[in-house]
């Protein structure tokens, strides 16, 4: 069951989740919380595994769980429900490492996908943000160079999607450019420039096929704890 692709969800997650370890919310997939919906599947994994993977993740979701709890860190119930808990205790891992891990994630260009990841700070100055460019694929959601960011300690966009939120594949839904108030066509992105290092990190992407007559570019910039 634990084979190369399982392994390799585990490090997708490490590498595409927010410092939370919550999963993207791009196209029409809202915010997961792993710690209430894919937190034994973690646990299970790590046991098997003994990857640092699925530690690091294991352990950002259970520090979390203490954090406001006023309980030990030994007490801390495993498994997400009473139902899971017996489950995971004899198919999860001994224990978990304490506290919460200290790792440091670089910023990164997925161009399969077209997708851009950053990684920059520590501290009240940590940075995370992911934009997507590519080509459509799943449902085709119309969200080009929409953004997910996190700062100051949480989450900070809102991302209005799946089928229930009305117009759920319009732009509008996505936190994303508009042109005259007109849904974008669905089409990828060029990526002309990317500097993923140092402590200026940035993009610059540009498409001239979303709306008739339009070139659209969208550039962003990190720098010291502040997203521009």
């Amino acid at each position: 069951l634990y084979n190369d692709n399982v392994k390799n969800s585990f490090y997708a997650w490490t590498m595409l989740s927010d410092p939370d370890g919550n999963n993207l919310s791009l196209g029409d997939a809202g915010m997961v919380d792993p710690t209430n919906r894919v937190i034994d599947m973690f646990e299970q994994g790590y046991g098997k595994l003994k990857s640092s993977a699925t530690a690091n993740l294991l352990r950002t979701f259970q520090y979390r769980k203490w954090l406001n709890s006023g309980q030990k860190w030994e007490d801390i119930a495993r498994g997400r429900t009473s139902a899971s808990a017996s489950y995971v205790l004899l198919n999860g891992a001994e224990n978990i490492p304490r506290g919460i891990p200290e790792t440091t994630k670089g910023s990164d260009n997925f161009p399969d996908y077209g997708l851009l990841i950053f990684n920059q700070g520590k501290g009240d100055k940590q940075l995370w943000l992911a934009m997507p460019y590519g080509a459509p694929m799943g449902h085709g959601m119309n969200d080009k160079l929409h953004f997910s960011w996190w700062a100051l300690g949480q989450r900070m966009t809102k991302h209005s999607c799946g089928r229930g939120a009305g117009g759920w594949g319009h732009a509008v839904n996505h936190n994303t450019l508009i042109v005259d108030q007109k849904n974008m066509i669905n089409t990828p992105c060029k990526l002309i420039e990317f500097k993923n290092s140092g402590p200026v990190q940035g993009a610059v992407l540009e498409n001239t096929d979303m709306y008739p007559e339009t070139m659209v570019r969208r550039t962003v910039v990190l720098y010291n704890g502040i997203i521009i």
